[in-house]
């Protein structure tokens, strides 16, 4: 059985054979939440309730877990590179310059992961 990812371009081009490359593309990329682990998944959610509720070294951790439960999961490396950020601007310690080059690599592992 294929999965949602393989056949939705399958789908689209059967409606319109003339569909774009890059659409076709889109459609076949996993989006930027996409993971297998349900795990992993937990981790995301726990790191968001924590985010939005401004405790962002709590949230990094989480996102952190998320991260180690699927080595692939862009959304979390975003959202660690987020929390990093704002430890980094809001906290203003003496590494923050430091933990802004920490939330700017774990902004490109998560482009790296996923481009869109």
């Amino acid at each position: 059985m294929r999965s949602p990812q393989e056949l939705c371009p399958l789908i689209a081009a059967a409606l319109d054979p003339a569909i774009a490359e890059s659409e076709q593309t889109a459609l076949s990329r996993p989006s930027l939440a996409a993971t297998g682990s349900v795990a992993a998944y937990r981790q995301l959610v726990f790191g968001y309730r924590h985010y939005y509720g401004g405790h962002w070294r709590k949230a990094f951790e989480a996102f952190r877990r998320a991260t180690e439960e699927d080595a692939t999961y862009a959304h979390a490396y975003a959202m660690m590179a987020l929390s990093a950020y704002c430890i980094a601007q809001i906290g203003r310690k003496d590494d923050w310059r430091d933990e802004m080059k920490s939330a700017e690599k774990l902004s490109r592992r998560a482009i790296e992961i996923d481009p869109g």
